[in-house]
């Protein structure tokens, strides 16, 4: 970064190079030649930090470098200056890999051939998260089948799910009938949002009870209104459909937890500051959700006069979080708690 930067004018410059290409594999060091502390976390202030590098407090004449393994543009600023932003382009043909490393949660999805499969061509899966992306591709050829002599023909179609309203990230279980059907008939089940978009397509064949069940996971942006899940059948003898309706309903923003502390510009725990002193107030969140909140911070003498006041807004991942604001103690503060 830049001298200086810790206030408005610098941009959009504040950091140099404000970008800068290297190839996979590579490192960025961030030096700060600053008389004042910052940060280099992956992420804009407007969507927050989105979790692949955060360098915590760079103290002046500090240092903190990041290796980068996987092609593709990393956005990234400084929480305590939110307009210093800049951007790290790694090049190369290394991406994400195929096989999972390390621990986690990994989970597998099969996908049964729906209406969308209707062309030959080469098709992908994509696989992602935060900025680290795998792909892989496969042919696909559309094929007509013979006819499957069915033992019994469906006279209706009935499709149930657990609850009449949904938030996001909610899980909704999905539960079909063919009333009179048989064994391996297909079934298409569809989720469509208040505007008609499909948030959702499967395709299953029913058991030998001539049923079906599915789930799928609301996102948590879920916007308010009337979504419908739909399920169909379709042979040489019948063609039916059913649906039924439940109300979307945003998450409110939650804050499960959260702390506010006095640092020093390496992060330590102070009790004290002395007039002139550039003064780290630290605070802490945990939320339930993605969320967009206003955070002030508010900076009082001995005598609750008020000395500066912070404002940010942001939105906060789902999960843990923290806001830094720098602040210089006036001179002529007078002393006290």
């Amino acid at each position: 970064n830049v001298p200086g930067s810790s206030f408005t004018g610098c941009e959009p410059n504040c950091f140099l190079p404000r970008a800068v290409t290297i190839d996979v594999g590579g490192t960025v060091i961030w030096q700060n030649p600053d008389n004042v502390p910052h940060t280099a976390t992956s992420g804009s202030p407007f969507g927050g930090p989105d979790g692949y590098f955060n360098s915590g407090l760079i103290s002046a004449g500090s240092s903190f470098s990041h290796q980068f393994n996987a092609s593709g543009t990393y956005d990234y600023y400084c929480i305590v200056h939110p307009w210093m932003q800049g951007g790290v382009v790694v090049s190369g043909s290394q991406t994400a890999s195929a096989q999972p490393e390390g621990s986690g949660s990994f989970a597998t999805q099969i996908l049964a051939i729906g209406p969308l499969w209707s062309e030959d061509g080469t098709y992908t899966v994509k696989a992602s998260v935060g900025v680290v992306e795998a792909t892989k591709t496969f042919n696909f050829t559309v094929r007509e089948l013979d006819a499957i002599p069915f033992t019994s023909v469906p006279s209706n179609i009935a499709l149930s799910i657990n609850k009449s309203a949904y938030t996001g990230d909610e899980t909704i279980s999905i539960n079909v009938a063919l009333i009179g059907g048989s064994a391996a008939q297909p079934i298409n089940i569809e989720v469509n949002d208040p505007v008609g978009i499909a948030l959702f397509l499967q395709t299953l064949n029913t058991d030998s009870q001539a049923r079906v069940s599915s789930q799928f996971t609301l996102p948590e942006n879920v916007v308010s209104g009337t979504y419908t899940v739909s399920a169909s059948s379709k042979g040489e003898l019948w063609d039916l459909a059913d649906s039924v309706a439940f109300t979307g309903i945003p998450l409110e923003p939650g804050i499960l937890d959260s702390s506010i502390s006095v640092t020093n510009q390496q992060g330590e725990a102070v009790t004290t500051y002395n007039a002139g002193d550039l003064g780290y107030f630290s605070t802490k969140m945990t939320t339930k959700s993605t969320s967009q909140i206003l955070v002030t911070v508010s900076v009082l003498d001995a005598q609750l006069n008020t000395l500066g006041v912070g404002f940010f807004k942001t939105v906060l991942p789902k999960g843990d979080a923290e806001i830094v604001l720098g602040f210089e103690i006036p001179e002529g503060t007078i002393s006290g708690d």
